[in-house]
């Protein structure tokens, strides 16, 4: 707190909290998987569905066991998008078989991390967690005369989130629902384009548009782990106090005006899938982003009289 003159008064508060978890002993492996209905019925309604497990290969996308954090994502890990037909059907294992034998230019190599020569559940292995390294709140307030202004901040650092979102909106595969979705034009530019066999746009990130998806691109991977850092602006309030001379003749002790805004801003790298802020509510799913309405912003006014 700072009175910096008889006008002006400032005051700042930070409070942060860093967290880390750690499962120690337990039996067997805990897989789980959220499969909320396509109504919103899901955990707590905070996203508006659960995952297709078996349109895109997201069963049991939540890990928990020994020596990692509780519902940690468990998925595959993408090596490189194959360039061309000819590149996909040549890599094969020692028996002579091609590992990914519905792969095309295009597609997402997948890493066999057994060396077995063949892609399943064996290649799977933890791919992080949804807890946040560091969570912080910033609330900031200045007084000048009869003027008061209030803001209050907060975000995480080091958060990743499995967006489920991220592939929806990146990949024309139908899922449950019979639809395809629109896809995001920052998704839209990164997308391996292919003509004759092999992909033409060599700095492609993510994989060829496919009704069909044979490769099984949409599959859960780290190619949908995303960074979900966050800085949200949650509060401004801008007041004014009227002066006790002018108002005591009417019996009147304080009367103070206001407006504010409430998500005001949100600054995030994770933004243009959604709101960071995501998760069913159960720790198993932290960090899982399935799609939600975004937080709306709101706009506040109103007069405190005090007799």
């Amino acid at each position: 707190h700072k009175q910096i003159n008889k006008d002006w008064a400032i005051t700042a508060t930070v409070n942060a909290n860093t967290l880390k978890n750690k499962v120690k002993k337990m039996g067997l492996p805990l897989y789980a998987e959220c499969t909320g209905g396509n109504d919103g019925s899901t955990i707590d309604g905070s996203n508006v569905q659960g995952v297709a497990g078996s349109a895109f290969q997201w069963s049991n996308h939540s890990l928990t066991t020994e020596g990692e954090a509780i519902g940690s994502f468990w998925g595959w890990r993408v090596d490189k998008i194959f360039q061309s037909d000819e590149e996909a059907q040549n890599w094969k294992n020692a028996k002579g078989e091609v590992i990914q034998p519905k792969a095309k230019a295009g597609d997402f190599k997948f890493k066999d991390l057994n060396n077995d020569g063949v892609i399943d559940d064996g290649d799977r292995e933890i791919l992080g967690n949804g807890l946040p390294k560091f969570n912080y709140g910033i609330n900031l307030n200045a007084v000048y005369k009869n003027w008061d202004m209030t803001i209050y901040m907060y975000g995480v650092l080091g958060q990743d989130i499995l967006s489920y979102s991220a592939m929806r909106l990146s990949d024309m595969i139908q899922g449950d629902e019979q639809t395809t979705v629109n896809i995001l034009k920052d998704s839209y530019d990164k997308i391996a384009k292919v003509k004759d066999g092999k992909v033409t746009n060599s700095g492609a990130s993510l994989p060829r548009l496919s009704y069909l998806d044979d490769n099984r691109n949409s599959r859960i991977s780290d190619a949908w782990v995303k960074n979900g850092n966050f800085l949200r602006i949650s509060n401004l309030q801008i007041g004014y106090t009227v002066p006790r001379k002018l108002i005591r003749p009417w019996g009147i002790n304080s009367v103070r005006a206001y407006a504010g805004v409430q998500n005001l801003a949100l600054f995030s790298p994770y933004k243009k899938y959604g709101d960071p802020e995501c998760g069913q509510g159960k720790q198993l799913f932290a960090g899982l982003d399935t799609g939600r309405y975004p937080t709306p912003r709101t706009y506040v006014c109103g007069l405190n009289v005090t007799f």
